[in-house]
């Protein structure tokens, strides 16, 4: 009675350990691959209720398990779903979520019933693994062993998801557990049938999940080879008898195992060679490798490289806890010294097979290419088990328990444990004193993530702090965090969002309706990138470099509104679109500003020489307009060539205007980019030097010019948008002094040479040119102004001058990146100017006033530059 007790209270301490982490916040984080298991789930429900047996195939994982799990919470929440889909949803670029919303249901709420029923299906295997386990470990080792699992911050993640992994896992420890039993049953005078089909049905589950679960086979035969290996080194005689008897357990698992997996997957029953062919097919595809980068170790792995042998130990070493590592060092002091520890060669034989599992599995997984941290999760929880053993063993043996008589018996159940001796109660207090902190300890690990359990890492480690610059970080966790954030805004409803992991992790919580995935990257995004109210990056796009580098770089610089940190990780980036012009790339032309004229056309890119042309030389432009709203009017575009000459002047070099296209924009499709290209001839008579491309639209009826703004912030623009330049000739580059290294300004110019007046010229009253060489280390955004100041010798300001470029014929957000431009400064000295060294002081500022920093050498310097010291020459009047 009082054993019966134990047993029930033990029970009842693992099914609340168990199911509440499990169970608890199911409405936070959706990874990318659940909204397809939610599909698969549904097509699945959908074939059963049609009998449509041939497609409760799904998928070559295979996922039965996990689609019979998500089909009966479409059962439970949504009875009518086969009734009225339209079909199956198939593919990466799911819709069920959309047709779900359209017929009142939220796609959070069937994911959730999938995730409570696969639960309790996991919940339900480990029980009978426990009830079963005590057998092997005894009631104490047991309970404890089941609780590290319970508490298992990895695991918990992972059984709390429709998904395959977990489960796996759960399977897979029932059948290890059970087959032992049976396999060891001898020995512990209890060996039943019941426990080899046990271990056959979850073997058969187990293969319903995962394919890699089939590694239990080869396992199954190991042991059985093993147990026959020792029965003959014992007697030194071969008997063909047991080996058939033998070979007779392990067919007979198998067969349980191989007609389980018939009978709850019905496409096996219609095309079981096909359903096999594509299964194993997709097993060995898989293996080759994954089709895009991973991050390990601080590197990219491309796709379909090795990562190496290291990758499955080090990130078994990250995501177990401490309370599991330093059992297992128990485990293997005890196995190694069982006599100390009063270690049955039952207990021992098992601890051996589960630790030869695992090291065998992760072999078996370090085979294939495609690697995750997740696809080792099997071996987690007889690793834990192993530890418990370690920690019971290690605690008796210091409290002194275990008596001299234990060290004959055969086996560790609780019948054959005698009573402690005298004071052993107490002893055996503290025993269950310490084993509890160890649980607490375990529990508080994982809570201390909850409910984002993918966000914990082994202190022991470095914990989440040190992770990142080892372990690929980032499963969709923290993405709900990021639609919470946004949801709070007063429009909502009305944003456009970009996310990573938009559709599954971020559309199963934004309340806004319109969802894009981040991966803008051609002239097709823009418009969407200028429509886009907000930017949603993820941890593990930094560390893939996905989709592109450069749109990372472009992210990059910038202050995002708001970073999601989760255990020490920061986990995602929000940045306000309106903040973020779109990256230059996303169209052609060397300085793209995305110019929209009276709300209808937009400028998307332009194609121009890039090489410098001669005069007489014929050439195209050609640029990319978008109509954004119905015209019913029909404009003329008109498109100038103006050199710094006839732009003093008001006039122009090269001109061409008409209809865009050569068709009337009234007729023009919504939406739609069209190619306007325009033809011209250089002069034979044009001068050396820049010349500046000037686009503008107008009404031919009425002469009025349409007003054009910046798409991105709305800034007026007046009429004529300047494009770009051309170079006719060779530029004017004037003689210059050389600065080396080259001054920084802001990360966007350097100053590379000055070039001063002769010293005869440097007089009081008299009016020098300088003349600065600029050049833009990246393309600039904003326009800037340049200033030139001179400082007397006693450091007062007497000459100064401001200027926009080439007197704003060129404004900085022209000019091509490693191009350089020289400015002339026109300086009028006192008259009254005494005679000595003076300096000369330059630098940008923006619009408000704020001036661009200077790094010389990489340190910081202010936000003026020293010329003169620099250029080590001297500004002296006599």
């Amino acid at each position: 009675m009082k054993s019966s007790i134990w047993r029930f209270a033990a029970l009842l301490l693992f099914l609340v350990a168990m199911l509440t982490p499990r169970l608890t916040q199911l409405n936070h984080f959706v990874n990318s691959d659940e909204r397809k298991w939610l599909a698969r789930s549904a097509n699945f429900y959908l074939a059963l209720t049609q009998h449509d047996w041939v497609h409760t195939y799904q998928k070559e994982h295979p996922g039965v398990t996990v689609t019979w799990a998500g089909a009966a919470g479409f059962l439970w929440r949504y009875p009518a779903y086969a009734s009225v889909a339209p079909g199956e949803f198939l593919g990466e670029k799911l819709d069920l979520e959309h047709f779900l919303r359209t017929h009142g249901q939220r796609e959070l709420d069937l994911l959730m019933a999938g995730r409570v029923v696969l639960i309790l299906l996991g919940a339900a295997a480990l029980t009978l693994a426990f009830f079963i386990a005590q057998r092997l470990f005894g009631l104490l080792i047991a309970t404890v062993g089941f609780l590290l699992i319970a508490f298992d911050p990895f695991h918990i993640a992972l059984s709390r998801m429709l998904h395959i992994d977990g489960s796996e896992a759960n399977f897979v420890c029932l059948t290890l557990i059970a087959f032992l039993t049976y396999l060891l049953g001898d020995h512990l005078a209890l060996r039943q049938r019941r426990y080899l089909i046990i271990a056959g049905v979850a073997a058969g589950l187990a293969w319903l999940t995962k394919v890699p679960a089939l590694f239990l086979a080869p396992f199954v035969g190991l042991l059985l080879l093993l147990e026959f290996g020792q029965t003959w080194w014992q007697t030194r005689q071969f008997k063909g008898a047991a080996l058939g008897r033998t070979i007779g357990i392990g067919s007979i698992w198998g067969a349980i195992g191989f007609v389980t997996v018939v009978l709850f997957w019905p496409a096996m029953w219609v095309d079981p060679l096909g359903t096999l062919r594509n299964v194993f097919g997709y097993a060995l595809a898989e293996a080759n490798g994954h089709g895009k980068p991973i991050y390990f170790d601080g590197a990219v792995i491309e796709s379909f490289a090795n990562p190496g042998g290291l990758l499955y130990p080090l990130t078994w070493l990250w995501r177990t806890t401490p309370v599991t590592i330093f059992g297992l060092i128990l485990a293997v002091v005890a196995w190694l010294w069982p006599r100390p520890f009063y270690l049955q060669p039952v207990l021992r034989r098992t601890l051996a097979y589960l630790t030869l599992f695992a090291i065998a599995f992760l072999l078996f997984m370090t085979l294939g290419e495609k690697r995750f941290d997740r696809y080792l999760i099997p071996l987690y929880l007889p690793l834990d088990l192993v530890a418990a053993a370690g920690w019971v063993l290690a605690l008796r043996w210091l409290a002194g328990l275990i008596p001299a008589s234990l060290r004959a018996t055969t086996s560790l159940t609780p019948s054959t444990i005698p009573s402690p001796a005298p004071g052993g109660r107490v002893r055996e207090g503290v025993v269950l004193l310490a084993l509890s902190a160890l649980i607490l300890w375990q529990g508080s690990l994982a809570l201390s993530v909850a409910p984002d359990y993918m966000a914990y890492y082994n202190p022991l480690m470095g914990g989440g702090p040190k992770a990142p610059s080892v372990m690929m970080i980032g499963w969709g966790e923290g993405i709900d965090d990021a639609a919470y954030y946004l949801n709070a805004k007063p429009n909502a409803a009305n944003l456009h969002v970009a996310s990573w992991y938009a559709q599954g992790g971020f559309s199963y919580f934004f309340d806004g309706e319109k969802v894009d995935d981040l991966d803008y990257t051609g002239i097709q995004d823009i418009s969407k990138w200028l429509d886009t109210d907000y930017f949603v990056t993820y941890i593990h796009q930094w560390q893939r470099q996905l989709p592109e580098q450069r749109l990372l770089d472009h992210f990059a610089q910038y202050k995002p509104e708001q970073v999601i940190t989760l255990n020490g990780i920061e986990y995602v980036r929000i940045y306000n679109g309106h903040d973020v012009p779109p990256p230059p790339y996303l169209a052609p032309g060397r300085t793209p500003r995305y110019v929209d004229w009276g709300g209808a056309i937009r400028l998307l890119g332009y194609q121009l020489p890039a090489k410098p042309l001669q005069p007489g030389a014929n050439f195209d432009a050609d640029f990319l307009l978008q109509n954004l709203a119905p015209l019913d009017r029909n404009l003329n575009v008109l498109v100038r060539i103006v050199g710094e000459d006839n732009f003093l002047t008001g006039g122009e070099l090269l001109r061409n205007e008409g209809w865009p296209l050569g068709s009337p924009t009234s007729g023009w499709a919504l939406g739609k980019i069209w190619n306007d290209g325009h033809h011209f001839t250089i002069p034979p008579t044009a001068k050396p030097g820049r010349y500046r491309v000037e686009v503008n639209f107008y009404d031919p009826a009425t002469l009025n010019a349409l007003s054009a703004v910046d798409a991105h912030t709305k800034a007026a623009l007046g009429t004529v948008h300047v494009v770009d330049y051309l170079v006719v000739g060779a530029a004017p580059v004037q003689p210059q002094q050389a600065i080396q290294p080259p001054v920084n300004l802001g990360g966007q110019i350097r100053l590379l040479g000055v070039n001063l007046p002769p010293a005869s010229a440097i007089k009081p009253g008299a009016t020098i040119q300088v003349a600065l060489d600029w050049q833009a280390s990246q393309a600039i955004q904003t326009d800037y102004t340049s200033f030139v100041h001179v400082l007397g010798p006693d450091g007062q300001l007497v000459a100064q001058q401001d200027k926009q470029p080439q007197a704003s014929f060129l404004a900085t957000h022209l000019w091509q990146p490693q191009q350089v431009m020289s400015e002339v400064y026109q300086l009028t000295l006192p008259a009254a100017a005494k005679p000595g060294r003076y300096q000369l002081l330059a630098g940008w500022y923006d619009a408000s006033g704020q001036r661009l920093p200077v790094l010389i050498n990489g340190q910081p310097s202010g936000d003026v530059v020293r010329v003169t010291e620099l250029a080590k020459t001297v500004l002296e009047v006599k």
